[in-house]
């Protein structure tokens, strides 16, 4: 996947170790975007089959070309 740069915005009503929050919170965002997690939540159907083997999942997902009847199905 490729990583994209991401805007948030955060209202405190009181100040406070606004560093720390921050730090926790970029690392929220960052864990929910990496591949290991991206391959956790989803499946790969094809015509035939229905996998959640990472490898092939990965694969289908930085292929150029797009295969027909290939899907990702978000497990949620």
């Amino acid at each position: 996947m490729q990583s994209h740069s991401h805007s948030l915005v955060v209202f405190f009503q009181q100040a406070f170790n606004i560093e720390q929050e921050e730090e926790r919170l970029y690392q929220i965002v960052s864990d929910t975007g990496s591949t290991e997690q991206f391959c956790l939540a989803h499946e790969l159907l094809d015509r035939n089959r229905i996998t959640s083997k990472a490898n092939k999942i990965i694969n289908e997902l930085y292929r150029k070309d797009v295969r027909p009847f290939r899907f990702f199905i978000n497990k949620n």
